[in-house]
């Protein structure tokens, strides 16, 4: 979340509107990414992880579940 925070910091007085989307687990980041922007907005989506893990055509789930993928949002990180 950083690597994408950062520019937008630059691109801002620039008059820019850049718009990225993320998932954000860690408060202390999005609080670091918010402090250096001024146009932050934070839309909280819950949505069950059997319903990722149905949509994922990438397989992307299965392979965090298996250990291929570590630090995997919703399998062993929050």
């Amino acid at each position: 979340m950083r690597s994408w925070g950062f520019p937008r910091h630059f691109l801002q007085p620039r008059k820019w509107l850049p718009k990225s989307k993320f998932p954000s687990p860690y408060r202390e980041i999005r609080e670091e990414i918010r402090a250096i922007t001024n146009n932050f907005v934070e839309i909280y989506v819950i949505t069950p992880l059997e319903a990722c893990e149905a949509r994922d055509v990438k397989e992307l789930y299965a392979k965090a579940r298996a250990g291929e993928i570590k630090g995997f949002t919703g399998i062993d990180d929050p």
